[in-house]
């Protein structure tokens, strides 16, 4: 079997052909980003509450660099998911998108907006909570218009013109209120130094108050530790309440047991006191005297197995001995003879018990004292 060269063909099939292959070419050129290209990148998807005017092949931008497209569009359960793939592209697991307007001819795209940590896994879907859709104008103009043509002129003017000589009736009340705005304005003008003042006042107690956060902090938290202290020993301090209580009520009783023999007791007690207030002078002078023999006392008692005492004698007395005469009295006669008559003015052999001069004042010469011990 022989083949045709190419001038033999029909040419027929040959023009069939070659539009077929043009008109394909072309569709490619113009669906090109909707073509399912390997290697575009893996696919995600995010859920819109409208698809606002996007289409499939529209752009997906991160911070406003193109980094994919938009693969396709559908309706799920009353929501829009937006399907679209990325390449060569990094956003967390908290991204969110939005759909923006790219141009005022209707032109849109998914703006992504990186967020959370690690790497969004191809095939997930951005909920519809972290999505936002925008206004459409085109469509709020069209209804502005729509809006617009059936708004009755003539009605409007009348509302205006009724407007207008209710303002006039209002003039003087109008004016007062704007003076008295503009009153207001100037006096806090006038006030602006103190204002600021203020203002700078504050922002130092803010100051303070943040230098202090730390023992803020610390003193909140003692609190708190209290507070769960004493909420820990809730049920102790309710069961020390209620043993006072039940103390008062024993106290009660006893008192009221005993109220018998308490009441003459008492009123004894209150004879007792008042004697002692009656006789409050005799017992202060009393006890002035038991000190005055308590310290005389100590001095006499206070040597031990001796005490002290105090003798008083007349002027001029003396021992004299009224027995016969012994050795011993003769050796010592001379000697007691010249003693007592230079204490007492006489020559008899005597122990002188007196002062020792005899020319002393009668008047000054009343009473000697001499020191003697026992045991």
């Amino acid at each position: 079997m022989s083949s045709k060269s190419f001038t033999e063909r029909d040419p027929a099939t040959i023009g069939l052909v070659g539009g077929t292959v043009i008109v394909l070419v072309l569709v490619a050129a113009f669906n090109f980003q909707r073509l399912p290209i390997v290697g575009a990148g893996p696919e995600y998807s995010a859920a819109f509450a409208d698809a606002s005017g996007l289409e499939v092949g529209e752009d997906v931008r991160i911070a406003g660099i193109k980094v994919g497209s938009v693969s396709g569009i559908d309706l799920e359960n009353g929501q829009v998911v937006v399907r679209f793939r990325v390449k060569h592209a990094t956003f967390g697991e908290e991204t969110r998108a939005s759909i923006e307007i790219k141009t005022l001819l209707g032109q849109h795209y998914v703006n992504l907006i990186p967020d959370g940590p690690g790497q969004t896994e191809p095939g997930s879907r951005i909920p519809r909570e972290r999505t936002e859709t925008p206004v459409n104008i085109v469509p709020a103009v069209q209804r502005l218009t729509e809006t617009v043509q059936q708004i009755d002129t003539k009605q409007v003017s009348e509302a205006f013109d009724v407007l207008s000589k209710a303002l006039e009736g209002t003039a003087p009340e109008i004016r007062h209120t704007l003076d008295g705005l503009s009153r207001l304005s100037m006096t806090v003008a006038s006030r602006d130094e103190q204002v600021q003042n203020l203002l700078e006042k504050t922002s130092n107690v803010t100051g303070v108050l943040a230098s202090r956060n730390r023992q803020l902090s610390q003193l909140f938290g003692d609190t708190n530790v209290v507070l769960d202290m004493l909420n820990d020993r809730k049920e102790t301090i309710r069961q020390i309440v209620a043993g006072v209580g039940e103390l008062s009520q024993q106290l009660t009783g006893l008192v009221r047991d005993n109220e018998g023999q308490l009441r003459p007791a008492l009123s004894k007690l209150r004879s007792v006191v008042d004697v002692l207030r009656r006789n409050n002078a005799q017992l202060d002078a009393l006890i002035g005297q038991v000190t005055l023999y308590g310290r005389q006392f100590t001095n006499v008692g206070g040597t031990g197995h001796w005490f002290d005492a105090t003798v008083k004698v007349p002027r001029g007395f003396a021992l004299c001995s009224t027995g016969p005469n012994t050795p011993l009295l003769e050796v010592l006669e001379p000697v007691l003879s010249r003693a007592n008559e230079a204490v007492n003015g006489s020559s008899s052999p005597c122990l002188p018990l007196g002062p020792a001069t005899s020319t002393a004042p009668e008047s000054q010469a009343n009473q000697d004292q001499t020191r003697g011990g026992g045991k």
